[in-house]
């Protein structure tokens, strides 16, 4: 999930699948050095 996407978000996807996908990125990607400020990688 890109930067220009990242507001349309919350209307195409639950809380809770919101917050897998942080949890996936923080898992693969804990010191945020792949794409900061995105979601997705």
């Amino acid at each position: 999930m890109g930067l220009h996407k990242k507001g349309y978000l919350k209307t195409s996807r639950s809380e809770e699948e919101i917050q897998l996908m942080k949890n996936l990125k923080k898992l693969f990607d804990p010191k945020n050095i792949l794409n900061p400020g995105r979601i997705i990688f």
